[in-house]
């Protein structure tokens, strides 16, 4: 039996939640999960056939309440965790409690075809996952290598099922022995961790906040690639929807700006681990260091572990930092405490996973092999333009480059956050978040445009007529009468400037053009005379501006 099932569950609903996502949990927590996920405990479902679709009919309602509201776009994410088997129909299931199964009629008529959702997510962490909603027969053969396996289950999910639903993803793991594979070190499925490891942004390569389908196949294929022993290496398969094949699973782009965010430098290329207070282990990365990377952080406080370098005298054993409950927004690795901690491998399928997992760098170069070899539709290019900066003085100054290694860290001593070791509660007692890290920002470089567009308006309306006093004279817009009303014409301005260590651009160019238009009557130069011959009586006008030009600000 497994006995992290609940765990899973109950990590991958904290995840969402910390995202905003409504979540509805079917589960039974055991004694240990509860002292550990207490506040989930009594909220959730039973595991039950009859649970799970109360589950769904409950968002269902949600969802239909929030598109009658006029909200944004809607989807829903299906998640499992557990046990998955064939019948003698030759149909997969997976197992519930009680003895109900789930089938796949149930997931395609009453889960997906009652679902008002514009895309749908399917994730199942099973042994057999595939046969949940794949047919077993002639034409469906398992033992495949990774790259025939995620091919031949995206063809046969076309095919036959999921064809009638373009708006629905797929990811199914299990492994090569068709078993599912828990670790206590992660008190959860390896597929779940390392789900979970690429959905807090492990798996994000281009840097935009999304992790999408590809992102994620590619993070857990490097995360096993390591792996020697067959009984545990992992087969993913991953399947976006047809109808949009760069849809994210998830998306950090608005939370990142409010959130705390673990942030690792362009040349970092260690191995990390972070646990939060209660030992729940949230994320694992192997990095290659090719460009920039992050981990989402919760709230509360945090451990960051990672392995020294190979070839290091230490190697064997972890260095260990500490992230403050208060510590602010972005949190440079570079910049944490660590100190030498040990943890040893029981077992040798445990020491398969202490040495094969998150083995394999992820990077750019990493992902672009996946999706040469899967097929699968690649991201838009890295935008990995971001850089690091804090408040002082009124302007923003640089504290780190993420493409680069190199820290330009602020003068004077180091943040008493970043201590670890005896003395470090007292001191954190008195630290005050506002004043120390309120003001870092994580912000992108790159250069930004407005437009403009107004009414020229007459300031007052002038005489009726003008009245000629010589053959030279000189008569302006405001002499005019105007377009139509008061109105004289229109402008329009595109200006572009870029914000780098200021609250304000240094120089701004711009472009101004625009259209007015006017007329005027004249008036004999002779009071009560007529005009010569020759002698203009009206005029209009109309003028197109052309400006191209720039504004420097220097203070």
């Amino acid at each position: 039996p497994l006995r992290f099932a609940d765990d899973d569950a109950a990590r991958v609903g904290e995840l969402l939640r910390e995202l905003g996502v409504d979540v509805e949990l079917a589960t039974t927590l055991d004694r240990d999960s509860q002292a550990i996920f207490t506040e989930i405990t009594g909220t959730t479902r039973a595991p039950t056939r009859a649970g799970v679709l109360a589950a769904h009919a409950a968002l269902v309602e949600r969802m239909k309440r929030a598109r009658a509201s006029g909200g944004g776009g809607i989807e829903y994410m299906i998640y499992y965790s557990g046990h998955g088997d064939v019948g003698p129909d030759g149909k997969g299931y997976l197992t519930l409690a009680g003895g109900d199964k789930l089938s796949r009629h149930d997931l395609f008529v009453e889960l997906l075809g009652g679902s008002p959702a514009d895309h749908n997510h399917i994730i199942v962490d099973a042994c057999k996952s595939e046969e949940f909603v794949l047919s077993r027969g002639g034409e469906w053969k398992p033992d495949r290598t990774e790259v025939d396996y995620s091919r031949d289950v995206q063809d046969y999910l076309d095919r036959r099922h999921l064809g009638h639903f373009p708006n629905t993803g797929v990811v199914l793991a299990s492994s090569a022995d068709q078993q599912t594979h828990e670790w206590e070190r992660y008190r959860g499925g390896i597929f779940t961790h390392e789900l979970l490891s690429g959905l807090r942004g492990g798996a994000d390569v281009n840097g935009d906040g999304d992790i999408e389908y590809s992102e994620l196949g590619a993070f857990v294929s490097a995360a096993n690639s390591g792996v020697a022993d067959p009984r545990a290496r992992l087969r993913v398969s991953v399947r976006p929807p047809r109808d949009n094949e760069r849809l994210p699973l998830l998306s950090h782009d608005d939370a990142l700006r409010n959130e705390r965010v673990l942030l690792f430098t362009q040349g970092d290329a260690h191995r990390y681990a972070l646990e939060d207070r209660r030992g729940v282990r949230l994320a694992d990365v192997r990095r290659s260091g090719e460009q920039p990377g992050y981990l989402r952080l919760p709230p509360g406080e945090l451990f960051v572990y990672r392995d020294p370098p190979a070839g290091d005298a230490g190697a064997g054993r972890q260095l260990e930092g500490r992230i403050a409950a208060g510590q602010g927004r972005v949190i440079l690795a570079q910049d944490l405490h660590f100190q030498e901690t040990s943890r040893a491998a029981r077992g040798a399928l445990d020491q398969a996973f202490r040495d094969g997992l998150f083995a394999v760098p992820y990077g750019v170069g990493y992902y672009s092999g996946y999706t040469g070899r899967t097929g699968l539709l690649p991201v838009q290019q890295p935008g990995w333009d971001v850089k690091v900066w804090r408040e002082e003085g009124g302007e923003l100054v640089e504290v780190t480059d993420a493409r680069s290694n190199l820290q330009a860290a602020p003068e004077g001593p180091a943040p008493a956050d970043q201590c670890y070791g005896d003395g470090c509660d007292e001191a954190l007692e008195d630290w005050d978040d506002d004043e120390e890290w309120e003001d870092w920002v994580w912000r992108p470089e790159r250069f930004w445009g407005a437009l403009s567009v107004g009414v020229i308006f007459a300031p007052a309306r002038p005489q009726e007529t003008i009245r000629l006093t010589n053959d030279e004279q000189k008569i302006t817009a405001a002499d005019t009468q105007p377009w139509g009303g008061p109105v004289r014409g229109f402008d329009i301005a595109w200006q572009t400037f870029s914000i780098h260590r200021k609250k304000y651009p240094v120089f701004v160019g711009y472009f101004h053009s625009g259209y007015t238009r006017g007329a005027a009557s004249f008036s004999p130069r002779e009071l009560g005379g007529s005009p010569e011959v020759g002698e203009a009586t009206s005029m209009t006008y109309g003028a197109i501006p052309l400006y191209l030009g720039g504004n420097l600000y220097l203070f």
